[in-house]
């Protein structure tokens, strides 16, 4: 599915944009990460632009994404998380930015069910490309580099380490209003 994302991610960027927006002045954006819904989770996300600075305030819960598809023994997903963004665009569709989020990962050992739950601070940096397809209504795929302190536990009597990285391709829609 990652691959899809990158994909898409490409040939947006090579096709150009539907128009420019403006960027000047003030504006909200409402958006969600639409591939959260097909796993049983949810997102949304409001964003304050000031000129070409983003203020990105966002909540999600996970569902049974698995981050880890190729583990045979582990499954994680994305329980409930919050956090924040601040960014620039570098132009009237590439953006970069920052992050903060509180989430929480729930690891399951795939044989016996058994779970445990891990807290975290993710940080890190997004690029993204914000490409409007009709009045203000906009896809933006993104790429975001996620890092957080090495934790690990015990879980069903094998020891679980979460990774300190994860590169995540993302996929929101959204809409943009001005006053």
């Amino acid at each position: 599915m990652k691959k899809y994302w990158l994909i898409l991610f490409l040939i947006l960027v090579g096709s150009g944009t539907v128009s420019a927006q403006e960027r000047k002045g003030v504006s909200m954006e409402l958006e969600s990460l639409v591939p959260m819904y097909l796993f049983g989770g949810a997102h949304i996300a409001v964003s304050l632009n000031v000129d070409n600075f983003r203020f990105r305030a966002s909540c999600i819960d996970g569902g049974n994404y698995d981050f880890e598809p190729n583990n045979e023994t582990f499954e994680r997903n994305l329980g409930v998380g919050c956090g924040v963004f601040a960014g620039t665009f570098l132009n009237d569709n590439w953006h970069i930015y920052l992050f903060v989020e509180r989430q929480r990962y729930i690891v399951t050992k795939r044989d016996s069910l058994v779970q445990a739950t891990f807290d975290v601070w993710d940080v890190g940096p997004g690029i993204g490309y914000q490409y409007f397809i009709w009045d203000e209504t906009y896809i933006q795929p993104a790429l975001h580099l996620y890092y957080r302190s090495s934790q690990t536990k015990q879980i069903d009597g094998i020891d679980y380490s979460l990774r300190n990285l994860d590169l995540s391709a993302v996929f929101r829609v959204g809409y943009r209003f001005h006053w």
